[in-house]
């Protein structure tokens, strides 16, 4: 009797520990409990010193950063290049575990328009269109650039700034790169610029505003939903497109926003405003994800701000934006 019993007892014993052994591993692969962000991809504070210093001599002056560079992109001087008419310098400088800090000081005897712009003032990630310096680093994964838009994930970009003086119009902006073929031979015809502008002074964007989006949006550490205007202009340059989003007024502090969701609606104004098919944005590559501050022209600029803290969040697609947003306000400086 009693051996019959101890088999009775066996079996519910075996299953309630099968049960136990299990339940770890579904609930490891139960979409709503996995891992939700891929990666943090710290960009600033800087992996590694650095100094980078542009003129008229030296327009472009690339450095490593660590993960990304930094270029002071005098860009818009290119027809003084090597002329005495440019006097002075742009200048970006970090030590290893510091804060980014970026300096201008020009003057130019030239004849440009006060909406001209002088400079970019960047951090790059991933491949800029017209080309890379030797020592970029590469794009780490989980968002190795170029990267297809219907294959992002979901991008979630911190930034925290400070403004020091500005004697000129400027903006602390995004600038998103996407095109038809992923290669460094220039934008074209059929590319597109997305511009998210976080901060600007005596400046507007390119185009004229076509739309306004309600987008969540973390302000110093709290969620937001702000209504941004976006932008059109339909050729710049070469024939890409242009598209800028800004928010209600200019935003100051630490701000963290959707990359991911504002590419999405960039891709909704081409289809509702120039007919582009949903297939032809999914097809683009992102080419790169830059951070920095277009500088306006003036005769005199004098112009400082600092990044103090830039980082990059992968999360899985499937996971919802404002969970995505919470998560970095959440998170522990």
């Amino acid at each position: 009797m009693a051996l019959q019993l101890k088999k009775q007892l066996l079996y519910p014993i075996a299953l309630l520990a099968l049960m136990l052994l299990a339940l770890p591993i579904v609930y490891f692969f139960t979409p709503t409990t996995q891992r939700r962000l891929l990666e943090r991809l710290v960009v600033v504070p800087c992996g590694v010193g650095a100094e980078a210093v542009a003129d008229a001599r030296r327009l472009f002056a690339w450095q490593s950063i660590g993960i990304a560079s930094v270029d002071p992109n005098l860009w818009g001087l290119q027809r003084y290049e090597g002329s005495d008419l440019v006097k002075g310098y742009a200048r970006a400088a970090c030590v290893p575990g510091g804060p980014l800090y970026f300096e201008t000081r020009l003057h130019a005897d030239i004849g440009l328009n006060p909406w001209d712009v002088v400079a970019y003032h960047e951090v790059i990630y991933g491949l800029k269109p017209w080309g890379v310096d030797p020592t970029h680093p590469a794009p780490r994964e989980p968002l190795v650039l170029p990267l297809r838009v219907a294959e992002l994930p979901r991008v979630v970009a911190l930034a925290s700034f400070s403004i020091g003086n500005a004697s000129t119009g400027f903006n602390i902006a995004y600038d998103l790169w996407l095109k038809r073929r992923p290669d460094t031979s220039g934008a074209k015809q059929g590319d597109m610029e997305v511009m998210v502008w976080l901060h600007w002074r005596n400046a507007t964007p390119a185009g004229i505003p076509v739309k306004v989006f309600e987008v969540p949006t973390v302000v110093n550490g709290k969620l937001e939903k702000l209504n941004w205007s976006a932008w059109l202009q339909r050729s710049v340059g070469e024939g890409w497109v242009y598209i800028a989003f800004t928010p209600p007024e200019p935003l100051s502090g630490e701000v963290a926003v959707d990359l991911s969701h504002f590419v999405g609606l960039a891709g909704q104004v081409l289809r509702e405003e120039l007919g582009w098919a949903r297939e032809t944005v999914d097809n683009l590559y992102l080419m790169s994800v830059e951070l920095g501050s277009e500088v306006f022209f003036s005769r005199s600029i004098s112009l400082s701000w600092r990044l103090d803290r830039y980082l990059l969040y992968a999360f899985h697609p499937w996971v919802k934006q404002e969970e995505a947003l919470l998560e970095v306000a959440a998170e522990k400086r």
